[in-house]
């Protein structure tokens, strides 16, 4: 039997071998409490409030006294000054019972509002943020309570 006659036979039992495996495979909380904060992160890339806002809980209050409405004011704001780019460092989830609290360095970066120039296609602002989020549990995922230390405050929310 030739090297491709047996390739040919494996691939099949391969692709059985691949789908029982992804059938058993089970999503950790860590993994939804990180698919919730990079659900929010991706939506606010892409200039997209109403979902970044999904990812909030309709309780949502911070130390600060922000509201979800009030989030995504702040985050309309941010946005109409150019583009986000986001990355989080993860230090470290820990998960209560139907909460959990993420430690994270997030680093963004935002560009021109227009690029008119070729120095428009450099960051214009970029800034680390070490902040603490909270979440609860919610059906099968997991949505934020609190976001703590990005250092923006809005105009008439208590501090």
């Amino acid at each position: 039997m030739t090297f491709g006659a047996r390739l040919l036979l494996c691939l099949p039992l391969c692709g059985l071998v691949w789908a029982a495996g992804c059938k058993d495979a089970k999503v950790t909380e860590e993994e939804k409490v990180e698919r919730a904060l990079d659900a929010g992160l991706d939506a606010l890339e892409k200039n997209d409030i109403g979902a970044a806002k999904a990812v909030l809980s309709d309780d949502y209050k911070d130390k600060a006294g922000r509201s979800k409405m009030q989030m995504g004011i702040l985050a309309n704001f941010v946005l109409k000054r150019g583009p986000v780019r986001l990355v989080m460092k993860n230090n470290g989830i820990k998960i209560e019972g139907g909460k959990a609290t993420v430690t994270a360095d997030i680093f963004a970066v935002q560009g021109a509002e227009a690029i008119k120039t070729p120095k428009d296609l450099l960051p214009q602002r970029a800034k680390k943020f070490s902040v603490t989020v909270e979440l609860v549990k919610d059906g099968d995922s997991y949505q934020v309570t609190s976001i703590e230390g990005d250092g923006i405050r809005v105009p008439g929310a208590a501090m």
